[in-house]
């Protein structure tokens, strides 16, 4: 006896459908130059935590984690406190030539009271730029 595979096995609408696709996250233009590798977030739980997460937003919409704010997008439009290329002014970093983009919308994912991951939505893709442990994207000034 033989069994055959189906894709609608298990509740409906629970992994989603084309018209709400889940946020997935693509690591094509993680910057390891200004912040930091998978090694360093592994020598601490800051791996798991972005595993987790990730696992989290999966089940998510866009409009979802936006509302829920497991995403939360920057206010770029205040231009005191953003600069070229939509790169806050403050931070220790620069623009990532390795974008497609001149100025990507920032969004970030807090997964702690320091830690952050930073990228950007597009569509359902959130592209993780920087793998940030010290808030120094945008760190707070004192």
């Amino acid at each position: 006896m033989s069994i055959r595979y189906t894709r609608n096995i298990g509740k409906e609408g629970k992994r989603g459908s084309k018209k709400d696709p889940k946020i997935v996250f693509s690591f094509e233009y993680l910057d390891v130059q200004q912040g930091q590798t998978f090694k360093e977030w592994s020598k601490k739980d800051y791996l798991l935590k972005l595993i987790e997460i990730g696992k989290t937003l999966n089940k998510h919409t866009v409009n979802q984690a936006l509302a829920d704010q497991l995403i939360i997008q920057y206010d770029i439009k205040d231009k005191k406190k953003w600069g070229k290329n939509n790169m806050p002014k403050v931070s220790k970093w620069k623009y990532p030539k390795l974008l497609p983009k001149d100025d990507v919308p920032w969004s970030k994912i807090e997964l702690g009271r320091k830690l952050r991951v930073i990228g950007y939505l597009e569509l359902n893709i959130f592209y993780v730029v920087f793998l940030d442990k010290e808030h120094d994207f945008f760190p707070s000034i004192s």
